[in-house]
C-alpha cells in the first residue's frame, strides 16, 4: 500500500478486531530488497535500475524490478512507527529471511541445499538480537501487542 493513509486505515482495523493483550502482526517490503535480488538473481546495476532504486529508497515507493504494482518499501524504523502509531505497545520488527537469503539463488544446485541451509542458519542465529541486521532482509515483519 503505497499510501501512508491507506496503511494506517488497514492497521486501524487490525487493531480494532484485535483482542486486547492480543498480538498483531504486519509484512512489508524492506527499503533495501532490490539491489539484493539484483545481486542475488545476477542482475546488472545499470544506469536506469540504479536511478529507479535510488528513488524508491529516497521516497519507499515503487518497484525498480518492475514486477510489482506500485509498492511501499519500508525502513524496519519506519514499519516500527506505523505500529506505534496504530496504538500498538511492545512492537518488533524482525527480518523474514535471515542474512543468508541471498545465497539461495534461484539456480542453485540441490545438493548444495542442505549445507548453505545449515551455514545460513548460524548466521541468522550470530545475527538474532542485532537490529541492524533486520533491513538486509527482503521482507520485514512486524508484530506488536494491544494494550
Amino acid at each position: 500500500m503505497p499510501d501512508p493513509a491507506d496503511r494506517a486505515a488497514a492497521l486501524a482495523e487490525g487493531v480494532r478486531v484485535t483482542r486486547p493483550g492480543g498480538v498483531l502482526c504486519a509484512a512489508a517490503i524492506s527499503r533495501y530488497a532490490w539491489p539484493l535480488y539484483a545481486l542475488r538473481d545476477g542482475f546488472r546495476l545499470s544506469a536506469e535500475r540504479v536511478a529507479s532504486v535510488t528513488a524508491t529508497f529516497a521516497s519507499g515507493r515503487g518497484d525498480p524490478v518492475g514486477e510489482l504494482p506500485m509498492a511501499f518499501s519500508h525502513r524496519p524504523s519506519e514499519l516500527a512507527a506505523e505500529l506505534d502509531e496504530a496504538g500498538l505497545v511492545e512492537v518488533e520488527v524482525l527480518g523474514i529471511e535471515g542474512p543468508g537469503w541471498a545465497s539461495f539463488t534461484p539456480d542453485l544446485p540441490s545438493h548444495r541445499v542442505e549445507a548453505l541451509l545449515e551455514d545460513a542458519i548460524g548466521a541468522a542465529r550470530l545475527c538474532e538480537g542485532h537490529a541492524e541486521m533486520t533491513a538486509a532482509s527482503a521482507h520485514l515483519l512486524a508484530c506488536g501487542r494491544r494494550a
